[in-house]
């Protein structure tokens, strides 16, 4: 019998920082576990589904605890396990219940039902005998529906990440990373770069890491794959970190995970005030916050010109990765939740 089935998201960083990043600590921790991945959603791997089901019953029925992560899946799957005398834990890091600006599901969920995201989600919390979230925004949602909950922000593994020694350097480099769900997203600053393209020239080079497709800028601009391999690398080249995001619910959501890859690699960042960035960024202290373009515009420019000021917030930004941020730090808290809800 083993102490945990793990029930990661079939793709996506979640599955590693919520997940998959934690379990060497378990190892150290003498907890037991099995993981279970579903297969991809795609139709081409629906032959897949039968002999994943077989494996979540066989090793759930053998585990006494069952971490569901972010992917509902089959509802009827876990109250089965729960009626067999599992806890089901569920972990979830975005605004799964919104609706995203992609206009597809958050949330993956293949039961005959119809019902929205916030209904299949809200049903899963209350079914869940633990629920696990990434910020105190998505615990709301989570303790309207009667949930136990802990918040876990997203972690990263700090010493893979080396500080940015930041000094007098031509072009300057302005990078953005994300998802091409995100990538539509720098469409948001296209006035604040298009002004700092003209003033600087050739002082300053834009540098995006995505697979998605960059929106129009009319800006020269350099894009690289993202990728786990290369992101670490390519991220400790930049000179100043840019997080734009658009005002919607689902945004409100997000857990700032792109941000906090910054700070723990001492690059300067200018995001928007929004949602937990306007939590992590200390406007003026570990970074910069900006709302409409002109803002953009200054705080892009004060970086872009004044090395010792990306030195300063990039030495902040680490501090602040390092004092709640690093999971060898926050592992601790969550293995010992972990050990704690296992029934004796």
């Amino acid at each position: 019998m083993h102490d945990i089935l793990f029930v990661p998201r079939a793709f996506g960083y979640s599955r590693k920082v919520r997940v998959m990043d934690y379990l060497p600590y378990l190892d150290l921790a003498g907890v037991s576990y099995q993981v279970v991945h579903p297969p991809a959603r795609f139709i081409r791997h629906a032959y897949q589904w039968v002999p994943f089901i077989f494996r979540v019953l066989t090793w759930g029925r053998k585990s006494r605890v069952i971490f569901v992560q972010k992917d509902i899946l089959w509802p009827t799957l876990w109250a089965y396990l729960q009626r067999c005398g599992c806890k089901i834990v569920y972990d979830f890091d975005d605004a799964i219940f919104a609706a995203p600006e992609s206009g597809k599901r958050a949330v993956y969920c293949f039961s005959l039902s119809r019902k929205s995201s916030e209904v299949q989600v809200g049903e899963m919390i209350r079914r869940s005998d633990l629920t696990i979230v990434a910020n105190d925004y998505l615990a709301q949602f989570a303790r309207k529906h009667g949930a136990r909950v802990c918040v876990f922000p997203m972690s990263v593994k700090l010493s893979d990440y080396r500080p940015k020694q930041h000094g007098p350097r031509r072009p300057v480099i302005v990078g953005w990373h994300g998802s091409p769900f995100t990538v539509p997203h720098l469409a948001l600053v296209k006035d604040a770069l298009q002004q700092i393209a003209r003033r600087y020239g050739e002082a300053v080079e834009f540098v995006f890491m995505t697979n998605g497709v960059v929106p129009r800028l009319d800006l020269p601009y350099r894009q690289i794959p993202l990728t786990q391999e290369n992101e670490i690398a390519a991220l400790a080249d930049f000179d100043v970190g840019i997080v734009p995001l658009p005002e919607s619910p689902f945004s409100l959501g997000k857990c700032s995970f792109k941000l906090i890859q910054y700070l723990a690699a001492g690059q300067p960042t200018v995001s928007a005030r929004l949602g937990f960035n306007a939590e992590v960024i200390r406007d003026g202290e570990n970074g910069f916050l900006a709302g409409d373009s002109r803002e953009w515009y200054d705080k892009l420019s004060r970086l872009i010109e004044d090395a010792g000021l990306r030195q300063r917030f990039g030495e902040e930004g680490r501090r602040t990765a390092a004092q709640k941020f690093d999971i060898a730090i926050n592992s601790q808290a969550w293995v010992k939740l972990i050990r704690e809800y296992l029934p004796s």
